[in-house]
């Protein structure tokens, strides 16, 4: 969601309470969030939205995983045996 929130341009959300309202602009979100504490709200927050980095996670081919912990099993044997 973030992502498509980003993708859409915005770039900071001011919540009052659980309620959302977006904006492109730094200066604005920060007029609209002084606003609302000056009418005595106190649950006022700016978030700053950041481009999203996918993990590679979908992309790691398991059996490179698996021949890594099957590596580490005989390393560890191997260890064990020259102790």
């Amino acid at each position: 969601m973030i992502d498509t929130d980003y993708k859409n341009g915005w770039r900071y959300i001011v919540w009052v309470g659980g309620v959302d309202d977006y904006y492109k602009r730094y200066e604005d979100a920060k007029r609209d969030a002084d606003e609302w504490k000056d009418k005595g709200y106190d649950d006022v927050i700016i978030e700053h939205l950041k481009k999203e980095i996918p993990l590679m996670t979908d992309k790691v081919d398991l059996k490179v995983i698996n021949e890594l912990e099957n590596f580490k099993k005989e390393i560890e044997k191997q260890w064990m045996l020259n102790i």
